[in-house]
């Protein structure tokens, strides 16, 4: 690399504080107010997304996930969630969950402050590109209010796309750094920030590839030294890139859907293209794109046409590198850090998402800010900015929009079905939101369109044998269970969802048998503990049940059941005191838990501890006023205290609410 060019390079990166010269402002007052402006802009078109709920994955990533709980830093690094490998990732959510328990909005504010810190350090890394200050404006303007990124930002389970670009973003920074001073202790970071981006997500296998690219696009020259500082970096990409496809593999992600080779090759030009133009015109956009074709079907005419555009773009690319490094270092930089994603390797049932944009895109908003420029210095400022400030405007506006679309469960999968009425994972989890909300007739609808549109889909039997168990249809409960399991061998929900019916019909040896199926199939899934423990109880096993509910507590410590059905068992064995101390660990978990400040009261009234009891009757009551059960028992305690006129008023309300309350009870009470 020629000095003139090192000199250059160095002169940007002193412009980047947390770097070089920490402590010290380099920034003129007018680029920070530039930066200012634009992350306040971020802010607003996000700040719907602060009043969301959780969503889709974030059942699994937060609301049932016991590493979470135990915060065991064992398993977090040695456990995959969801088929997926990040336990970086899954190490911030622990400690958010410890600090904000299932606060929604304080998880989405954290994700919008690391998109804020993604915005700034895309700032940095194209200024130290481009030594242009106006083209890293607009490539940090477009990355911070892109629609196609409200995905990454607005779904709490994305948070993987955020740390791991954080630190993607970093390495970067670092590398060029280190092009800049030959110190090796920038590499030395480039290579700790890459380990800590590719255990937020493996997709940043991509980075060793991007360097090479930094290293063409700054004229350092490409032998055998500079391919051999970065083999450590390769080495890691493909330690992490393998075991990602295993795991993927072993939770059947991979296997989910097939196609031969040469539709798989021009699904990826489709999607190359197709992220392109959702680049430079996001309309449309939806949480799944679904495939064009089922698997077996014909390939039609019309996806030709995205190879004849894509192999013409890659022409266009290499022909213009005699001209400009610009053109091929944006572009590759966009095609190096899809490539993974572009679903050569299939990994689930859509062929596109817009969360895999988030990096890649940085590469177009490049090209974006030096096409800005370019017109801007060819006296056609004012129009160049005007047209950019329109485009802005247009992003913003529809980022603001996409946010609601993440708002909770049912609008989300509205939002879809609205755009595709053919994929069965829609109906489905639009079928759950409806049973979440009573709406039993519409739930039915949609698992049964569900099925229609998959006849092996588990996942919609199983909810739909849910849904005829809430209905106290046990027969056709069974009967979808049973298809459930028939399609998926392995599939633990719909065994301990038909182990219950077996259990409320009085099958206790086929209950235990899926029971321990269950725990055969995943032996820390503690659902399976506590139903089997309930079932022990039933059968004055207390022994057994004890042992069941303390290795549920053990795997997830955080799940209020299984102290209730601890301080329940100890109840029925007359341990008061270890009932108590269980009831409120319960209470501690789940302030609103009807049952377990029921049976503390119940326990307390055994111990004669009347006022107490009372007390503890009424909290249930505060959350169940329609429980006649609460008002009866709190009565009872109150005739125990002497309370006779509280007593009687009690039993007059529980008679309101439907107990059938004898003569004798009401002579008891009232006389």
């Amino acid at each position: 690399m020629s000095k003139h060019r090192k000199k250059e390079v160095a002169s940007h990166l002193q412009q980047i504080p947390f770097i070089v010269n920490p402590g010290k402002s380099t920034f003129e007052k007018s680029t920070r107010w530039i930066i200012a402006c634009i992350l306040l802009v971020t802010i607003v078109v996000y700040w719907p997304s602060l009043h969301n709920g959780f969503v889709w994955d974030d059942e699994f990533y937060i609301l049932k996930n016991p590493l979470l709980a135990n915060f065991n830093l064992r398993d977090i690094f040695t456990k995959p969630i969801a088929g997926n490998y990040h336990p970086l990732t899954i190490l911030i959510l622990a400690i958010e969950f410890k600090m904000f328990g299932l606060n929604e909005m304080a998880y989405h504010v954290v994700n919008l402050v690391l998109h804020l810190m993604n915005t700034m350090l895309v700032y940095y890394f194209i200024l130290v590109l481009s030594k242009k200050k106006e083209v890293a404006f607009v490539a940090m303007l477009l990355f911070g209010v892109h629609p196609l990124h409200v995905e990454s930002v607005a779904w709490v389970s994305e948070i993987k796309d955020l740390l791991y670009t954080l630190f993607f973003m970093l390495a970067l920074i670092c590398y060029v750094k280190f092009i800049n001073e030959l110190n090796r202790k920038y590499l030395f970071l480039t290579g700790v920030f890459f380990i800590c981006s590719l255990l937020s997500k493996a997709m940043a296998a991509s980075l060793p590839l991007v360097l090479v690219l930094i290293d063409y696009y700054v004229g350092k020259k490409l032998n055998l030294k500079s391919l051999m500082e970065k083999l450590p970096f390769f080495v890691f990409s493909l330690f992490f890139g393998g075991l990602a496809i295993y795991i993927q593999s072993s939770f059947g992600a991979t296997q989910s859907i097939y196609f031969p080779i040469w539709q798989r090759l021009i699904f990826a030009m489709q999607g190359f293209v197709t992220y392109l133009l959702k680049l430079l015109l996001p309309i449309n956009l939806s949480a799944f794109y679904p495939y064009p074709i089922s698997n077996g079907e014909a390939m039609p005419a019309f996806n030709y046409l995205y190879v004849i555009i894509f192999l013409g773009m890659i022409g266009l690319v290499i022909c213009a590198r005699k001209f400009s490094t610009k053109l091929l270092f944006g572009m590759g930089f966009y095609m190096i850090t899809l490539f993974l994603v572009l679903q050569i390797l299939p990994v689930g049932t859509a062929m596109m998402a817009d969360r895999y944009s988030y990096i890649p895109s940085i590469g177009i908003f490049f090209l974006a800010g030096e096409l800005v420029s370019f017109f801007m210095f060819k006296n056609n400022k004012s129009l160049a900015v005007l047209a950019f400030s329109c485009f802005a405007l247009f992003l913003c506006i529809q980022t603001y929009a996409r946010c609601d679309v993440w708002k909770n469960e049912m609008v989300f999968w509205n939002d879809i079905i609205n755009q595709y009425q053919t994929i069965p994972v829609a109906y489905n989890n639009r079928g759950i939101a409806f049973k979440n909300e009573k709406n039993y007739s519409a739930a039915l609808s949609d698992f049964e369109k569900s099925i229609s549109l998959n006849a092996a889909y588990s996942e919609a039997y199983n909810n739909l044998g849910v849904l005829y168990t809430e209905q106290q249809n046990n027969e056709k409960a069974l009967q979808n269970f049973n298809q459930a399991i028939q399609h998926k061998k392995d599939y633990v929900d719909a065994y301990i969802n038909r182990g219950d019916v077996l259990e409320q019909l009085g099958k206790y040896d086929e209950a235990l048998r899926d029971y321990n199926k269950v725990i055969e199939l995943n032996p820390d899934y503690p659902g399976a503990y506590y139903n089997r423990g309930g079932l022990f109880m039933n059968q004055k096993k207390y022994n057994e049940a004890e042992a069941d509910f303390k290795k549920a507590i053990t795997l997830n410590p955080s799940v209020v059941e299984g102290y209730y059905n601890l301080g329940s068992l100890y109840m029925e064995t007359g341990k008061n005191e270890e009932a108590l101390h269980n009831f409120n660990q319960a209470i501690t978990i789940n302030p609103q838990c009807f049952e377990a400040y029921f049976n503390k009261a119940s326990t307390l009234f055994a111990m004669q501890r009347f006022d107490e009891a009372i007390s503890n009757y009424s909290s249930a009551i505060t959350i169940q006023p329609q429980s006649a059960d609460a008002y009866i028992n709190k009565a009872l305690a109150e005739n125990s205290a002497g309370k006779k006129r509280e007593a009687c008023a009690d039993l007059q309300k529980a008679a309101t609410l439907g107990y059938a309350v004898s003569d004798e009870m009401t002579q008891q009470l009232c006389q």
